[in-house]
């Protein structure tokens, strides 16, 4: 009888085993596809974000603290937001590894957002204040009502 529960129990174990390593499976492969927050060949780093959809009109916060605002760049497409700004300072990351020290330098902030849906370019407002830059842009509009005579 204690042997057919600890048969079951075994199996219980095995099959947790195997869920376990199917979920570390996806975590690494999810993993693998993301990439760093910068680039230091091109010395810039990538700002933070937000997107809201405000049902006519999407909403992209970027955090861009310590930029030299008359070097702000704001591009705006029907399918991408591009951003860029050089920093006030550059910024300087040490990493020391086993007998290595490595260092990178950033000049300035990059990032070039794909949108989730279609924008009118000209209806953008765009407004920077505090270190935050505010873009509000209306969707692109999908079909019209024509009214039957």
């Amino acid at each position: 009888m204690s042997g057919d529960i600890d048969e079951i129990f075994r199996e219980y174990f095995r099959r947790i085993q195997r869920a376990i390593r199917r979920i570390e499976e996806e975590i690494e492969k999810e993993l693998s596809t993301l990439k760093p927050m910068w680039d230091h060949e091109r010395e810039c780093l990538e700002p933070l974000y937000d997107i809201i959809d405000e049902g006519d009109e999407i909403k992209v916060t970027f955090d861009l603290p310590y930029i030299k605002r008359d070097t702000l760049s704001v591009n705006i497409g029907e399918h991408e937001i591009v951003v860029e700004a050089e920093l006030k300072e550059e910024m300087r990351y040490t990493s020391y590894n086993v007998g290595k020290r490595r260092e990178i330098c950033f000049r300035r902030f990059y990032k070039r957002l794909i949108l989730p849906e279609d924008v009118e370019p000209k209806g953008a407002k765009v407004t920077y204040k505090r270190g935050f830059l505010i873009i509000t842009v209306p969707k692109k509009r999908k079909g019209y009502r024509i009214e039957v005579e």
